[in-house]
């Protein structure tokens, strides 16, 4: 059988029963209204659910979801102060803390903050928090909590990092203690702002063995931004002198300028 003759059966049985093919149709039509689904159910005019799981709006709204209508116990907050009552300006601070606390990443302030790209950090002192999308950090002092998004790339080498941060692998690296007392002074203009105290070496509590932060660099310097003075080669260097010319009996002593 050939396409004309198919063609030519089909328009033949139309035109012989063309009122029931027209009462099938209405019938039909009726019935796809009233039990089939509506276009605007299959349909998505949600942009935001075409985007990657890893999009910011979305990493946005899934920490946004715990502030939705969920079966959350409220934890009540007592707050007071020495004398009279919370005034509007302590309200609004008590809640930006709380908000802070909560999402620490997209609300706290940050010394340093990159969406996108990577940050490459040599002899650098940072002080308070970090977030960035790619760290690649050596002989350097991350004095706040950290938080990179994409830890499989980039690398933290030669570097203190408080405890509780989220960076990349990390290589002959130490964890200090959160809020722990490592610089003379971190007042700008200060003249020892950003000096490491000679007792820094205290606030570590993780990381490689045998590292410290005061002699920790890769050049057996200090870490931080003022690891490019090697403070403390100079002054092992100064103490074998001491040790090979001083007279006997003599001790010497080092007075660290502050």
């Amino acid at each position: 059988m050939n396409v004309d003759a198919i063609f030519s059966s089909i328009g033949r049985f139309s035109i012989r029963f063309r009122w029931l093919m027209a009462l099938v149709w209405i019938i039909g039509a009726v019935a796809a209204v009233h039990f089939l689904p509506s276009l605007s159910s299959v349909t998505q005019n949600d942009n935001t659910k075409f985007l990657p799981a890893n999009a910011p709006v979305e990493k946005a709204t899934a920490l946004a979801a715990p502030l939705g209508p969920t079966n959350l116990v409220p934890i009540p907050v007592v707050a007071a102060r020495a004398t009279g009552s919370l005034t509007a300006a302590d309200t609004a601070a008590l809640n930006r803390a709380l908000l802070e606390d909560a999402f620490p990443e997209a609300l706290s302030p940050a010394a340093l903050a990159l969406a996108a790209g990577t940050v490459v950090l040599w002899r650098v002192t940072v002080l308070g928090r970090t977030f960035v999308h790619r760290l690649q950090a050596s002989d350097s002092i991350l004095d706040g909590f950290a938080a990179v998004e994409d830890t499989q790339d980039g690398c933290v080498r030669f570097s203190a990092v408080t405890t509780g941060s989220t960076v990349p692998r990390r290589y002959l690296s130490v964890s200090t203690a959160v809020d722990a007392a490592l610089f003379t002074s971190r007042a700008f203009g200060h003249p020892a702002y950003g000096q490491l105290l000679e007792a820094a070496d205290r606030a570590i509590v993780g990381g490689a063995s045998d590292v410290t932060i005061t002699a920790g660099a890769e050049s057996g310097s200090e870490m931080g931004a003022y690891s490019s003075q090697l403070a403390p080669i100079k002054e092992r260097g100064l103490l074998i002198k001491f040790d090979e010319y001083m007279p006997l009996g003599l001790t010497p002593v080092v007075v660290h300028v502050t």
